[in-house]
């Protein structure tokens, strides 16, 4: 059952790790970014099992395709990997945001499921989603912590950039293999689902315009990718 609540209440803000606050691209990074690969930094704990990633990558997709396939909590199943069950159990409106608790449940491998709760804030002002452990309700993970974040395409703003980071820790004793697994699902993994889920409704709406407004609309809607456009203007500019 989700309980809905319009009564705006102070919430004090998500500090992300400084660790994660930005990823520093190369020259190389920035070639793989403007290709639509995802660049990535990830990192192992030291102190126990768990682990940290920051990530960025081009979404060809705009902004607020984005943003609803981030938003909607319910359709994650299938989606996004390992996951078995998630669904949103309250939603509160906060004074410039939007709070909402989501549960999940990671079937990592037989006989290793992980139940966890979130508080997710989304402030479309910042255009940034944040999350942490809702500690009011039992959690297999120690620590889970995060932001999305959002914006425009340097290129073109019909895409988007998303950046994401992460830090997971895991409590007492996990094998390897699971700890693998669960890095892999919560960091890497994240990224990837959603540019693909996103990518795809976003052609679909394409098509779907395309058809409505016939040939004249096809110049209108038509992109290149982002690596196409940067060779187009190397050419143009000689």
């Amino acid at each position: 059952k989700t309980t809905l609540s319009n009564s705006p209440k102070p919430i004090s803000k998500l500090k992300i790790p400084s660790s994660l606050a930005k990823l520093d691209l190369s020259n190389q990074d920035q070639e793989k970014f403007n290709s639509g690969n995802m660049v990535v930094n990830q990192v192992s704990k030291s102190d126990g099992p768990g682990g940290s990633a920051v990530a960025i990558q081009a979404v060809y997709a705009p902004v607020d395709v984005v943003w609803r396939e981030l938003l909607d909590f319910n359709a994650y199943v299938g989606k996004v990997e390992k996951l078995s069950e998630c669904s949103i159990y309250e939603v509160n409106t906060l004074a410039e945001s939007k709070e909402i608790k989501v549960r999940f449940v990671v079937k990592a491998a037989p006989g290793f499921q992980y139940e966890y709760y979130c508080s997710h804030i989304f402030n479309p002002e910042t255009g940034t989603l944040s999350w942490t452990l809702d500690r009011d309700h039992k959690n297999d993970f120690k620590s889970v912590v995060g932001e999305w974040c959002v914006e425009p395409h340097p290129i073109n703003p019909d895409w988007s950039t998303v950046r994401y980071s992460a830090d997971l820790e895991l409590k007492g004793y996990v094998p390897g293999f699971i700890t693998a697994i669960l890095q892999k699902t919560a960091l890497k993994s994240a990224v990837s689902w959603v540019k693909k889920s996103s990518e795809f409704k976003w052609k679909n709406q394409r098509n779907d315009t395309l058809e409505n407004v016939g040939h004249e609309g096809c110049a209108v809607v038509g992109q290149a990718s982002p690596i196409e456009v940067i060779k187009k203007r190397k050419v143009l500019l000689g």
